[in-house]
């Protein structure tokens, strides 16, 4: 996996409405539980590489600090570690609950 399919994947995951259960509206349901469920297929498509672990963290890592300059370190570092789990949960346990 190279950067750019890395950064790909984690803005796929950035944008998934992962909390699509808790609606009343049927057509927001209906669309998180579609979003939801490809990803999956696509995770388990294939074998995830520590190496391709890596890859995701570093790019989840580079949209952060780019994207929360005006966060302070500590609150830098929780959104890292945050998306470090989520990754852990996602590719590594396959588990499907990414809160």
């Amino acid at each position: 996996m190279n950067s750019l399919e890395a950064s790909e994947i984690i803005t796929r995951i950035a944008h998934i409405d992962w909390y699509y259960n808790y609606s009343d509206d049927y057509s927001v349901w209906k669309k998180g539980s579609e979003e939801t469920t490809a990803f999956k297929n696509f995770v388990s498509s294939r074998i995830w590489s520590d190496d391709d672990i890596d890859t995701l963290r570093l790019a989840a890592r580079n949209m952060i600090m780019l994207d929360t300059r005006r966060l302070s370190d500590q609150q830098r570092e929780d959104s890292i570690q945050s998306w470090n789990k989520r990754i852990q949960k996602l590719f590594v346990e396959g588990k499907d609950n990414c809160d």
